[in-house]
């Protein structure tokens, strides 16, 4: 079975650039535009690796969005929890 792969990053181009080779190499690859999806992306999915990049709108670096605080992220890995 193909490992999962989530690619987090708000450029298109750069997103893109990312996820062709990997997909050509056969992994299942997710893609999220922000935090926010990236988030959404692995409560809803097991990933396996996760490719990103720290400083984007609503990313793992910002505090501009409301509610904001560590906690604890549900996912369907079977690894360790991620905050």
């Amino acid at each position: 079975m193909a490992k999962t792969i989530l690619v987090a990053e708000d450029s298109l181009m750069l997103r893109k650039v990312a996820c062709f080779p990997l997909e050509k190499a056969g992994y299942k690859v997710l893609e999220a535009n922000n935090g926010i999806e990236a988030i959404e992306a692995m409560s809803k999915n097991e990933v396996d690796i996760i490719i990103t990049d720290l400083n984007m709108p609503h990313g793992w670096l910002r505090t501009d969005y409301p509610g904001q605080r560590k906690r604890k992220i549900q996912t369907h890995s079977h690894h360790h929890p991620h905050y």
